[in-house]
């Protein structure tokens, strides 16, 4: 019974060391020590472990007490798994990765538990129990360090993923505030177009109506995707093919514009607006009527990897200002709500830009 409270009270305040880990540095170091003090003050009783080790210094028994032995490893697994195999591997959903990690690094600190048992006994050391019972304890007291740190592994998981969500909700937000700036009431905007494309068919203007038509999808989708955290793959994409045929309409089929999706959106799901701002930079620096040069967008959606590729020349005749500030403003939001999930690159090659994004789909 009493070793039942032990191991409550223990697993107690391992799970107080997530809060802990949300403090400021030096605040969160201080608080460890404290709390660890605590656990090792449950569970072996710290005066004892000090007047053994004052025993073990000034007498000639070598009688060594086994929490001597237990402490730095049980340490040392609690946040190996805590703070390395939880967040590069759980947090990604590496099961069968964070399963062998775990299970690995729990066999290698009790046999290193028990080689150090046996390598001091061999030197003439005693302990307090047998080989035997220090390795009953030795698995047991492992095994609640393993259900401690998962637990605090996975709370603090998932506190930073429910702070990332929120961040990249309000980031999403004032992004499409700005991309929808300026515009009226969606429904009477809607209205209006109505009205032209009605007016423009019954010109017979089969350019302008084809322009309303694009224009209204464009704007659907936008309202409709307001304020959502991750819509479907096929929308976005949608959204892509409605505004470059917009460009089309506008520049003419002569111009050379090149657009592909290759594999299946299947029911996968993306943030929204992620690719637009490459697409619109494309044609906002690409485009020369003087001179017209390809511009070349590509989506690949592979088994676990989304795919962009964008290629259109630098337009030297327009002072037109660089892309910095698109990119950057773009890669913020990348980091607020793929982290570790993405890589962006923009680069000039012999005159061209050349702009690729890649995006784990690790939501399916």
């Amino acid at each position: 019974m009493a070793l039942l409270v032990k191991s409550l009270g223990h697993f107690y305040l391992m799970k107080k060391l997530d809060e802990a880990s949300r403090s400021s540095s030096p605040s969160r170091i201080a608080i460890h020590v404290i709390l660890w003090l605590l656990v090792l003050q449950l569970i072996f009783d710290l005066s004892g472990l000090y007047y053994s080790l004052r025993s073990l210094v000034e007498s000639e028994e070598y009688l060594i007490d086994e929490a001597f032995l237990l402490i730095p490893f049980f340490v040392l697994l609690f946040y190996t798994n805590s703070q390395f195999l939880i967040p590069r591997f759980l947090s990604k959903k590496s099961w069968w990765k964070y399963l062998i990690g775990i299970l690995l690094s729990f066999a290698i600190i009790v046999c290193l538990n028990l080689s150090i048992f046996t390598w001091l006994e061999s030197l003439g050391f005693r302990f307090l129990i047998e080989k035997d019972e220090f390795w009953d304890a030795a698995v047991m007291m492992n095994i609640l360090v393993v259900f401690a740190s998962t637990s605090v592994g996975v709370t603090k998981m998932a506190w930073t993923n429910s702070e990332q969500k929120k961040l990249a909700e309000e980031k999403q937000k004032e992004v499409e505030r700005k991309f929808l700036m300026n515009q009226f009431n969606p429904h009477f905007l809607f209205n209006t177009l109505n009205a032209i494309y009605a007016l423009s068919t019954e010109e017979g203007a089969e350019k302008t109506t084809e322009a309303v038509l694009r224009l209204s999808e464009i704007m659907r989708l936008s309202v409709h995707n307001s304020g959502k955290y991750r819509i479907p793959l096929k929308e976005e994409l949608d959204f892509i093919k409605h505004y470059i045929d917009l460009q089309t309409l506008r520049l003419g089929e002569d111009y050379p514009i090149h657009f592909g999706i290759h594999g299946d959106p299947g029911h996968r799901e993306i943030s929204p607006l992620m690719f637009i701002p490459l697409v619109e930079n494309a044609f906002k620096y690409g485009v020369s009527l003087r001179d017209p040069k390809l511009i070349s967008i590509e989506i690949s959606i592979q088994e676990v990897l989304i795919h962009f590729h964008g290629v259109n020349e630098i337009n030297q005749a327009e002072n037109i200002p660089s892309y910095g500030l698109g990119i950057d403003n773009l890669r913020s939001r990348l980091e607020l709500e793929y982290k570790d999930d993405y890589s962006l690159s923009a680069k000039e090659e012999e005159n061209r830009y050349v702009v690729e994004l890649k995006i784990l789909d690790t939501i399916r």
